[in-house]
């Protein structure tokens, strides 16, 4: 697909330059009386001017992940980078840099699989504090998926594992520092509303984002984590709607919206809207809502070269350097982002799994 506007240009030039080779006695006007030369060197130019007009970049292709034709629905990567893919019945493993996947165990679903340590996995769905939807209850596994324990029966979503402690929400936000074997719930971490996010930093301390559906207002929290004490600093409280969050190893914050991305440089201080032709980009790729807003579902950076990705309801687009471009579009919302190795693991809300070369 080209940008809008650009066939019908070279088709406007091209028709300009025949109908001079054609009929030169209809352009004296402009260029004077024709010379055999001239004219010739002049339907030249603007053939070469059709050349020219170069096809802005072209989003990737990405191919949906099956594993012996089962469609994959879960990917996550442990300390040893060793991968495991969930399908809807089995589980399967893959050691980097072999190429074949291993049958481990059959299961009956692993919704919002994560990995902690080697062989440390995670699984569940958290209860929707604003009353819709379904939970499951939190369940691990220490043998690489072959047998699972439940661990937090009312249901909670892993999110992440950083520095030896692992994070899950269930309408508040649970955390366990021996491997998910036992949890506790943060001291003034619960919320009104729905937490979309949270990002541990160092030194103990959380960035979190929280969405009221009541107001549609979304807000950023630093939490400080002191034992089993906390205190709780707001960032921001905005009408964004639900949000993603994201950051550098420097201490920059990426806030990914309805409104689209915003970014942090003093640690959540002040926040500024991401430019760069992002607008414009998402007006070609990504129509607005009917309310005129978009939505960020998440966003992945790549440390190694400080790319950014985003997945939106329409794909996934990178920041390369200072300037955005649609990377991968989809049919269905993008919703999750995972960086492995060589590629980026796009997971859409229909829980289809697709790999993307990294550019």
């Amino acid at each position: 697909m080209r940008k809008p506007g650009y066939s019908l240009c070279c088709r406007y030039v091209v028709n300009i330059s025949i109908d001079y080779a054609l009929r030169p006695e209809r352009f004296l006007p402009l260029v004077g009386k024709p010379r055999g030369f001239a004219a010739g060197m002049f339907v030249v130019a603007l053939c070469l001017l059709v050349l020219s007009l170069e096809s802005p970049a072209q989003p990737a292709t990405a191919r949906q992940l099956h594993i012996d034709g089962r469609p994959i629905r879960e990917l996550a990567v442990d300390s040893s980078g060793a991968i495991y893919a969930a399908s809807d019945t089995m589980l399967f493993k893959r050691r980097m840099p072999d190429s074949v996947w291993l049958p481990r165990a059959a299961h009956s679903g692993l919704p919002h699989l994560i990995a902690m340590g080697e062989g440390l996995l995670l699984s569940g769905r958290g209860i929707d504090c604003l009353g819709d939807g379904s939970s499951e209850a939190l369940r691990r596994s220490g043998d690489g998926g072959h047998n699972w324990d439940t661990v937090f029966v009312d249901g909670a979503t892993p999110v992440g594992y950083w520095h030896g402690r692992v994070y899950a929400i269930s309408c508040g936000i649970l955390t366990s520092v021996d491997h998910g074997l036992s949890w506790r719930m943060l001291p003034g971490a619960s919320a009104d509303g729905d937490i979309n996010d949270l990002l541990p930093r160092s030194g103990g301390k959380l960035v979190i984002v929280s969405f009221f559906a009541d107001t549609q207002f979304q807000e950023v929290v630093a939490l400080e984590i002191e034992g089993r004490r906390s205190r709780s600093r707001r960032l921001l409280y905005r009408s964004f709607g639900p949000a993603a969050l994201a950051g550098f190893e420097d201490g920059r914050l990426l806030l990914g919206s309805r409104r689209g991305v915003f970014l942090s440089e003093d640690h959540g201080k002040s926040w500024r809207a991401e430019k760069q032709g992002l607008e414009s980009l998402l007006n070609e790729w990504a129509p607005q809502e009917n309310d005129g807003r978009r939505f960020v579902y998440d966003i992945c950076i790549n440390e190694h070269n400080g790319q950014i990705y985003i997945a939106t309801r329409n794909g996934v687009f990178r920041k390369s350097e200072s300037s955005w471009a649609a990377f991968v579009l989809t049919d269905a919302p993008a919703v999750r982002l995972i960086l492995l190795g060589d590629s980026l693991a796009i997971q859409t809300i229909n829980r289809e799994i697709f790999l993307a070369a990294l550019p």
